[in-house]
């Protein structure tokens, strides 16, 4: 972890916020915090801790540091800035915490923010915002708890010795949280258990899976193989028997078939005959109905004209009575359209007259109303004016008020004016003298100030010239233990030791002989192994002799059986050959047909094709199935032995081959002993050219001269190596006091330039102060010569009078700007409104002169109108007129267009009756055709009238079904007699019995039996094979697993008995405690020329060894402040180192008390180790009051107590 940045505010001393800068503080690696008792500087270390885990260890680590709220504020706050990770991983975070009161003084609910910073230019992300969560997350990201933090980290006020004193437990737990042991004890022992339990439930599924898989191994499967092919072959014979019964039982099915069919035919054309007569009935009537379909068309052609003749005569008798009706109506329509003309003529040129004159009263009516509205409007308007008349005068009035007020308001300004004013003269005096006064008082106050700076000039010399003093005899002090170390360095260098090449070829010498004692190890390893290896190749040996004499056996035994059978196999092709030969003749017969060409002879007759009994021809056929059967039975045994004899061929040759592998595994044997004796003797040869004492007879008398030999060179190299790191120590400290010494000497001459700069400062200022004087003097002189009686006091006063006067004259000016615009527009509104007052009475005078012509107009009008149309509106009497005029027109249109229809209505009925009267002419004659042809038609269908037609033809729907059983009828006699015929021939002289079937379907029935029982057999046997086959390998996975999972189960319990309980975690805790205390004692006895060292006691506690009393044990207990001090600074830093060793980086480490109690010397070398600690990067900070830190730390944080009632702690930063 890195510091970056911390900001503080409410906080002990700390008002305001403070901004702490750490990572321009941490840039040199060592820093200080420097400042007064009480003034805050261990306040930065609980605000450090206050921030990452929200506790004040020194308030007691309560969750609300209320105790640590300043009185004077409501509010804290923290923010901590810092940096994890490397390289490119490297993360920037910031916790921020704020505590509060409410208003009644009660504890406010903590805000928490753990953000982690963006890089570029991405955002910020908020990880955490609630205390408890954010304090888990900080200990998450930087490993260690509060407690850790205080004791490894940060060591505050009264937790530096903490990590010294706690007990063997506390310690113990705190190395596992810091280090995570607790993965090497409690996670490694739940991961055995884990996979205990594991195993168990692996090896209780396997068992389950075995017992459902059954009896799945070799000898099962090997049983079920056996049964399978006995099943199989029984089957087959079962299927071989049935193929011939089924052959014979097919052929009676036929020829009884065949003797049923032939019965049921003769029977149904028996049937047949009996219905001749009903289908002759059914022909003939079949006849008449076709003969009706051809006459039908006629008929109905005859009875359409009947039909139409008589509706042509009632037509032609309607048309002549609608003639005499349509010639009535002409006459009548002709008399009223002559009368509607005469009408016409007579009254409608007095209704236009009358209706011009009506059209011109309508339009004076209009304009009647028209001049109406403007007389209205006209009078409206003269209303509006004299409104407006009384409006203007009554705003002129309150204008010309309002303009008078405002001009005495003025003319009162002006008289205040007057007053107020000042005196050019009155002023620059005031003015001058005000001036003087204020010179005068400057100058005084620069001559004290410059007083001031001199007194301190002369006390900061004073302070220079002491500490020049102090460094000249630090300057003296640094040269002579120079000197001192540099006689101690020719002192070690006078001591004798061995040289490097001596210690090199010692080196050599034991790495060789512990070469060749490892190749001696391992070649007594590999003759034990020869040595089993050539006892396992005996009985190897004997097994495989063994397994050759049987497998020779076996193959002879085989090959002899494949050739028996292959001799009967022979055998039984000759006898086959034999009866195919001799039955011949009878197969040729057998399929030879009358009519049928013979393949021998080409004969087309065959007269003794079937004179072989049936009885006699399947007795051969037996004979030569019997045959085949036994010839596949015997090729199928030859293929099974020959496959045994090649497989047992194949076993002998591997044999074969087994027996050459052992021998040539005999001779590798004999060449890797000759081997391993060549190597012996040459390992024993490099033994005695090492020299006499490494001539040995065997390799633990080596083992033992290599110890020896081993623990001497390891003491000489010791010794040289503590003479050199003795040199290098003293020569790293006569180079640190050399370059000490310089740095004094640089640090006393940059004293003396300032002591001699102080010196100038001091003249300066004098010079200054004295010079202020003069001037101060000159001003006051030229003060009281020109104030004359007025006293000093009375200047200012004078002076703020007249700005009292003048800010009143400015007050009047403005205001009376203000009036100005005012009193200029009143008298411009003013002009506006006399203006406006003659202009309305202007138009009021024309408005009433126009409402006077206006009603002198339209009396003139109105009594034109009532003369024309007698006090009624025009509009009504014109719409009477044209009401009559419309009457008139419409009453003669209507007679025209009913004179018209007339007209037309008669010439239509005239041209209907012309046209019906042929009509009827034209049709008659086409009946009589018609009629003529009908009698005709019936006469050659020999059909007797219309009825017998009609008859015939209602039955036009069963003509099909007659033509359909006719042609069935004829179609299937013709059928059965082909079919009886084809039967016939078929069955010729052949004739199936019942008896005969009856007992062939028994041989049958119960040979299918047998065959459904075996292959019911074959299919379970089957499948018992298939299951076992498809669970054997399963089986054979799952038993190995299950013995290996046994195995692992063993072991993992003997694995889990190692851990149980803390045993092993112990045991590392105290590895680890054993690694931090030599570290630590390292670092003690660096600080401690030697003195001191740091071990373990025999209860796990720490204890001091002092080498200045003879080596004597110390308990904890026991030290002084600065022996507590040294050693728990040397526990810190051993400790914090070893954090960084597992990566964690920690880049800072902090101290806050101790350095006051140890004496120059010890302060020395303490420092000495810390400028050297933060040169293998790691910053480290310390708080302290000493002087003598304050001068060595190159970069100083310098914390200003707060004052009283006043602002708080400040903080500023010194950098060299």
């Amino acid at each position: 972890m890195k510091p970056i940045q911390l900001q503080i505010a409410g906080l002990h001393s700390y008002r305001d916020q403070v901004e702490i800068d750490f990572e321009t503080l941490c840039a040199a690696g060592l820093f200080g915090i420097f400042g007064p008792t009480g003034s805050g500087k261990s306040t930065i270390l609980d605000a450090i801790t206050l921030a990452l885990y929200g506790q004040v260890v020194r308030a007691g680590g309560t969750s609300h540091p209320q105790e640590s709220l300043n009185q004077h504020e409501q509010r804290l706050f923290v923010s901590f800035t810092f940096e994890l990770g490397h390289d490119r991983e490297r993360k920037r975070y910031t916790i921020e915490r704020e505590f509060g009161l409410d208003k009644k003084g009660k504890k406010r609910q903590p805000e928490v923010r753990l953000i982690e910073r963006a890089t570029d230019d991405g955002a910020d992300i908020v990880l955490e915002s609630k205390a408890t969560t954010a304090t888990q997350a900080v200990e998450q990201l930087l490993g260690l708890t509060l407690n850790d933090f205080t004791r490894a980290v940060v060591l505050p006020q009264g937790q530096f010795s903490k990590f010294l004193t706690l007990k063997g437990s506390e310690r113990n737990e705190m190395l596992q949280r810091i280090f995570h042991l607790h993965e090497y004890g409690e996670k490694l022992g739940e991961r055995i258990r884990r996979t205990v339990e594991q195993n168990k439930e692996a090896v209780n599924r396997i068992e389950k899976e075995l017992a459902a898989l059954g009896d799945a191994g070799p000898d099962a499967l090997a049983g079920a193989e056996a049964e399978l092919a006995a099943a199989m072959e029984q089957a087959q014979n079962f299927t071989t028997q049935r193929a011939d019964l089924e052959k014979k039982k097919a052929e009676q099915e036929q020829l009884r078939a065949w003797q049923k069919e032939l019965g049921q035919i003769e029977q149904e054309l028996l049937q047949l005959d009996s219905r001749k007569q009903e289908m002759d009935s059914l022909q003939e009537r079949s006849l008449l109905i076709e003969a009706a379909l051809q006459v039908w068309p006629q008929l109905e052609k005859v009875e359409r004209l009947l039909t139409e003749h008589v509706a042509l005569g009632t037509r032609l008798d309607s048309l002549r009575a609608e003639k005499a009706q349509t010639e009535q109506a002409y006459e009548e329509s002709e008399r009223r359209f002559l009368q509607s003309q005469a009408e016409r003529k007579g009254e409608e040129p007095l209704l236009l007259e009358q209706k011009g004159k009506l059209a011109q009263a309508l339009e004076w009516e209009q304009e009647l109303v028209t001049l109406k509205t403007e007389l209205v409007q006209a009078q409206q308007k003269w209303q509006q004016l004299v409104a407006r008349q009384g409006d203007v005068h009554a705003r002129l009035g309150g204008q010309q008020e309002q303009l008078a007020a405002w001009l005495r308001q003025r003319e009162g300004m002006e008289a205040e004016l007057r007053e107020t004013s000042v005196a050019v003269e009155e002023r620059k005096s005031i003015l001058a003298l005000r001036e003087l006064k204020q010179a005068w008082e400057r100058e005084l106050a620069r001559t004290r100030q410059l007083e001031a700076e001199a007194a301190r000039a002369h006390v900061e010399l004073h302070k220079q010239t002491e500490a020049s003093k102090e460094q000249e005899v630090h300057w003296k002090q640094a040269t002579a233990k120079r000197e001192e170390l540099a006689e101690r360095i020719a002192a070690v260098e006078a001591q004798p030791v061995l040289d490097e090449e001596e210690l090199a070829s010692m080196r050599d010498v034991l790495q060789q002989m512990r070469n060749v004692g490892k190749e001696w190890r391992e070649l007594g390893k590999e003759q034990e192994e020869w040595a089993k290896k050539r006892a396992e190749w005996e009985a190897q040996r004997k097994r495989v002799l063994a397994a050759l004499e049987q497998a020779e056996t076996d193959h002879a035994q085989k090959a002899g059986v494949a050739v028996k059978l292959l001799d009967e196999k022979a055998r039984l092709e000759d006898e086959l050959q034999k009866w195919r030969q001799q039955n011949m003749a009878r197969v040729l017969r057998e399929h030879m047909h009358d009519g049928q060409e013979c393949p021998v002879c080409g004969s087309l007759e065959h007269p003794r094709a079937k004179t072989v009994a049936a009885e006699t021809e399947h007795a051969i056929e037996q004979e030569g199935q019997a045959i085949l059967q036994r010839l596949k039975a015997a090729d199928t045994a030859l293929k099974a032995a020959e496959q045994e004899a090649r497989e047992a061929e194949q076993l002998l040759q591997q044999e074969k081959v087994a027996a050459a592998v052992t021998g040539e595994r005999e001779a590798a044997l004999i060449e890797e002993q000759r081997s391993h004796e060549a190597r012996l003797a040459r390992i024993k040869q490099e033994c005695r050219d090492g020299g006499g004492r490494w001539t040995v007879g065997s390799v633990d008398d080596l083992l033992e001269v290599y110890k020896e030999q081993d623990k001497l060179l390891r003491t000489k190299t010791e010794e040289r190596m503590q003479r050199k790191q003795e040199l290098d120590r003293l020569m790293s400290e006569q180079q640190e006091q050399r370059e000490q010494e310089l740095a004094q000497q640089r640090l006393y001459e940059r004293m003396q330039a300032v002591l001699e700069q102080a010196r100038e400062n001091v003249k300066a200022a004098k010079a200054r102060w004295e010079e202020a004087d003069k001037l101060t003097k000159a001003a006051e002189q030229a003060l009281h010569a020109s104030r004359k009686d007025m006293p000093i006091e009375a200047i200012e006063h004078a002076y703020a009078q007249i700005e009292e006067r003048d800010q009143r004259q400015a007050q009047l000016v403005a205001l009376r700007s203000e009036l100005e615009p005012r009193i200029q527009q009143a008298q411009a509104n003013l002009q506006n409104l006399q203006a406006e007052q003659a202009e309305l009475e202007k138009e009021a005078a024309v408005a009433k002169e126009r409402i006077g012509k206006e009603e002198q107009l339209w009396n003139e009008k109105h009594q034109r109108w009532q003369e024309r149309t007698g006090g009624a509106k025009a509009q009504d009497c014109l719409s009477q007129v044209e009401s009559k005029l419309a009457s008139l027109q419409q009453a003669a249109e209507e007679a025209e267009c009913a004179y018209a229809r007339a007209r037309e209505e008669r010439q239509r009925v005239q041209e209907a009756l012309v046209q019906s009267e042929s009509s009827v002419q034209a049709q008659e004659r086409q009946l009589e055709m018609e009629k003529a042809a009908l009698a005709d038609m019936l006469q050659d269908a020999k059909l007797q009238d219309n009825a017998s037609v009609m008859t015939y033809y209602q039955e036009r729907d069963q003509l099909p079904v007659y033509r359909e059983a006719i042609r069935s009828y004829q179609t299937r006699i013709g059928q059965l007699h082909y079919d009886a015929a084809r039967l016939s021939d078929k069955l010729g002289d052949r004739v199936a019995t019942e008896e005969e079937y009856q007992v062939l379907c028994e041989a049958w029935e119960a040979l299918e039996t047998q065959l459904l029982s075996s292959r019911d057999q074959v299919a379970v046997s089957r499948q018992t094979l298939t299951r076992i086959q498809s669970s054997h390998e399963r089986w054979l996975s799952l038993h190995a697993d299950w013995q290996e999972r046994i195995d692992e189960l063993s072991r993992l319990e003997e694995l889990r008995k190692l851990f149980e309980g803390k045993a092993f975690v112990q045991f590392i805790a105290e590895e680890k405690l054993a690694s931090i205390a030599r570290d630590a004692s390292y670092h003690l006895m660096q600080m401690t020329k030697n003195r001191y060292a740091l071990e373990l006691g025999d209860g796990g506690e720490f204890v001091l060894r002092d080498e200045g009393a003879g080596g004597i044990r110390r308990a904890v207990s026991t030290l002084s402040g600065g022996e507590t001090f040294l050693t728990s600074l040397a526990l810190a830093l051993a400790l914090s180192v070893e954090i960084q060793m597992r990566g964690a980086r920690l880049e800072f480490f902090f101290l806050d008390e101790g350095f006051g109690t140890l004496d120059p010397e010890l302060l020395e070398v303490v420092l000495h180790a810390l400028e050297r600690l933060r040169m293998n990067d790691l910053t480290i900070g310390i708080i302290s009051h000493v002087p003598e830190l304050r001068v060595r730390m190159p970069r100083r944080l310098i914390v200003t107590p707060p004052e009283p009632l006043g602002a708080g702690s400040q903080i500023h930063l010194e950098m060299e």
